[in-house]
């Protein structure tokens, strides 16, 4: 291996809830059913009414799901019309979580370079998800020298700097591998109203994003984006 980092890198597996497959959670791992007292506070809140008392408590646990947990949740429970203004639904579940970093606009690619997406479904939609800390523990496996470039160069896959691990969905014949794997992916049902969370430092979006989906940026505190997988990255 001519570079000599990574002659000496040393792989430290992932462990923790952001290590997980697809085919071992269970809609209870991953949902957060709202009920009708907090649509309602939400429908009062986008009026001009008083704010989020009934959610807060919701919306921290969503939160510290997307920064230590499985990096991702999902919002059920909301009537599809509750907030004909998507934009706005997600500013006010945003401003919860962190601070926007970039208007919310209808989704055209993967989430890119932030610390947390909102996801607005105005539709049925499948979307599909998957660890990037169990890819990187996938390649750790079978490739450790793959491993050690994917946290070189210029544009690197992983990083890990004082504990907080972050990892961004690049070209790799290494991860494509990892990623393949049966049962390493989550097929994840939307339905019109649902509102999808995830840390793309933890979770990768693969393939196409659906039309229907109206995204919003979110930087927060503790942040990633200074980590190398994002430092290069232009900000939105």
């Amino acid at each position: 291996m001519s570079d000599p980092q990574a002659r000496f890198f040393r792989p430290t597996p992932q462990a923790g809830e952001h290590v997980w497959r697809g085919d071992s959670l269970a809609p209870g791992d991953w949902m957060l059913a709202l009920g009708n007292e907090a649509a309602a506070e939400i429908a009062g809140a986008l009026a001009g009414g008083a704010g989020l008392a009934t959610l807060a408590g919701v919306l921290r646990d969503l939160g510290l799901r997307l920064d230590h947990g499985r990096g991702f949740a999902l919002l059920r429970g909301l009537p599809a019309g509750v907030a004909p203004d998507a934009a706005a639904l997600l500013g006010l579940l945003g401003a919860a979580i962190g601070r926007a970093i970039g208007p919310a606009a209808a989704l055209t690619q993967a989430p890119g370079r932030a610390d947390a997406w909102l996801l607005l479904a105005g539709g049925a939609e499948e979307v599909t998800l998957a660890s990037a800390a169990a890819a990187h523990n996938a390649v750790m496996a079978q490739d450790r020298a793959a491993l050690a470039s994917l946290f070189a160069g210029e544009a690197p896959g992983f990083a890990a700097q004082g504990g907080t691990f972050a990892g961004q969905r690049i070209v790799s014949a290494a991860l494509d591998a990892a990623l393949d794997q049966t049962g390493a992916a989550l097929r994840l049902p939307l339905r019109a109203g649902d509102v999808l969370a995830l840390n793309p430092s933890l979770v990768w979006w693969l393939g196409p994003a659906p039309a229907t989906l109206t995204g919003l940026a979110l930087a927060t505190e503790p942040s990633r984006l200074g980590l190398p997988v994002w430092a290069a990255t232009p900000a939105r």
